[in-house]
């Protein structure tokens, strides 16, 4: 628990005006709705925090499993993908900007992303390649870009921005395997651990058609 003193004496004006001002305290983990024990435990310890001081400010950065598209809260800030290595990075600098004074982590195994968990703390102290982006159409029965071949960094991140006029499913022939649902509408997709050269398929799994071919070096 967080607890603030009120000072003994009578504060200047210029002093006045900083112990006036929020004090941001950043909780990293999973966040409900999603169904998780860390989940539930970050809602009430964010809750518990802000509760103790009328200056705490508690804001949330939510990671999130592959899987999940969650209608998160206002109290989250920040969306991490739980395989994105860029995000951790982004999640590293947007609280370097949001003048936080506090960071929380809840760590679980499997929550983060890497080796271990290492998204986690790689992120926050070196810089992670930016990810190559590829806009993806799915439209009835057609694909575009239909079977092009690109080249990506080894270790480095693949968005698709992917628009489609239904929900779907995006495979990629990698190892491991990654399932990728988009839905109707815009979606953004990552595809990470790519770390071996070679040349891996990624396919709309339920039209059975190629998008690209992401070859590896």
């Amino acid at each position: 628990m967080l607890h603030l003193s009120q000072p003994d004496r009578a504060p200047t004006r210029a002093a006045s005006t900083s112990l006036d001002s929020p004090i941001a305290v950043a909780f990293v983990g999973t966040y409900a709705p999603r169904r998780c024990g860390i989940a539930t435990f970050t809602v009430d310890l964010a809750a518990a925090v802000a509760a103790s001081h009328r200056r705490v400010l508690p804001m949330v950065l939510a990671v999130t499993d592959p899987a999940g598209q969650y209608e998160y809260s206002s109290d989250v800030k920040f969306e991490i993908r739980q395989n994105s290595k860029a995000d951790y990075a982004r999640a590293a600098e947007f609280v370097n900007y949001s003048h936080v004074r506090l960071v929380s982590v809840q760590h679980e195994y499997g929550i983060f992303g890497g080796d271990d968990g290492g998204s986690a703390s790689g992120g926050s102290s070196q810089q992670s390649e930016a990810p190559k982006t590829i806009a993806v159409t799915i439209n009835g029965n057609e694909v575009r870009p239909n079977g092009d071949r690109i080249e990506v960094d080894a270790g480095q991140d693949v968005e698709l921005d992917v628009t489609a006029d239904k929900p779907g499913e995006i495979h990629v022939h990698s190892t491991p395997e990654q399932e990728l649902p988009y839905k109707a509408g815009k979606s953004t997709l990552t595809i990470t651990t790519l770390d071996q050269p070679g040349t891996v398929d990624v396919e709309v799994h339920d039209l059975d058609k190629i998008v690209v071919q992401l070859e590896v070096h």
